[in-house]
C-alpha cells in the first residue's frame, strides 16, 4: 500500500505561468454549474509561442448572457477568432449542449489569439486568469507568425484537442486555475481599453 508522509502538496503555487501577454489557445472545455445555478465552462488553454510554450492554465468562461459583461466577452473572443456567424453556444437547461459542444469545437478550439494573463494568489496557491483579451487589431506582424508556425506544427503533428463532456480528459481544478468569474467586470467596457481589449472578470463567490 502507498504510504504517506505530511509535506507541502505540490502544484499549484509554483506551477501558475508569470503575468504577461501571451498567445494561446482553447484545447478542452467541460460545461458546470455553480452553486447559484448559473452554468458556464471551465476551459483549459495552452500557450502557443514563447519561452512558455506547450504550458497550460485553466480558468473559467461565463455563459449568462443576461449580462454586458459576458456578451462582450465573447464578442471579442469571436473577433479574436474570426467567428462571423450565429451559432447555438449550449445549454444543459435548454438541452442544447451537444449541439453547442460541437460549435465550440468547431469554432473556438485550437484557434489561438492573444490575451493578457494575470496571477491571483489564493493562499498557498498561485493561479492563472485572463486579464485581457486583446482585439485583433492590435496584434502585431510577429503575431500573426508565430500564430501561422503553431497551427503548422499542430496540423503535421495530426493534434485533436478536446472539447464538451469533459472531452481529452476532465477539465477540473487545476495548479494553474482561475476561479469563478464575473462576467459584469465587462459591463460598460464598450470602448474596449487602452491595451486594445476588455479587462478580465473579478472574482465572485459561486
Amino acid at each position: 500500500m502507498p504510504r504517506m508522509a505530511p509535506g507541502k502538496p505540490t502544484g499549484g503555487g509554483d506551477e501558475a505561468l508569470p503575468a504577461g501577454v501571451y498567445i494561446v489557445a482553447l484545447r478542452s472545455f467541460s460545461r458546470k454549474t455553480s452553486k447559484a445555478g448559473n452554468e458556464y465552462l471551465r476551459c483549459r488553454f495552452v500557450v502557443c509561442t514563447g519561452p512558455a510554450k506547450g504550458r497550460g492554465f485553466f480558468t473559467n468562461m461565463g455563459l449568462d448572457f443576461s449580462k454586458e459583461g459576458t456578451r462582450n466577452r465573447w464578442l471579442i473572443w469571436m473577433e479574436a477568432c474570426d467567428v462571423n456567424e450565429e451559432f447555438e453556444i449550449g445549454s444543459e437547461a435548454e438541452g442544447t449542449v451537444e449541439e453547442g459542444d460541437e460549435n465550440l469545437k468547431r469554432l473556438f478550439v485550437d484557434q489561438p489569439f492573444k490575451i493578457t494573463l494575470k496571477v491571483e494568489t489564493n493562499g498557498q496557491y498561485r493561479n492563472n486568469d485572463i486579464q485581457l483579451i486583446h482585439f485583433k487589431r492590435n496584434w502585431t506582424q510577429a503575431d500573426y507568425e508565430a500564430i501561422s508556425q503553431w497551427l503548422s506544427e499542430r496540423e503535421s503533428r495530426g493534434d485533436d484537442a478536446g472539447g464538451g463532456g469533459g472531452g481529452g480528459g476532465p477539465v477540473g481544478d487545476g495548479g494553474s486555475g482561475g476561479g469563478p468569474v464575473d462576467d459584469d467586470y465587462y459591463d460598460n467596457r464598450a470602448g474596449g481599453t487602452k491595451a486594445g481589449g476588455y479587462a478580465g472578470d473579478d472574482d465572485i463567490p459561486f
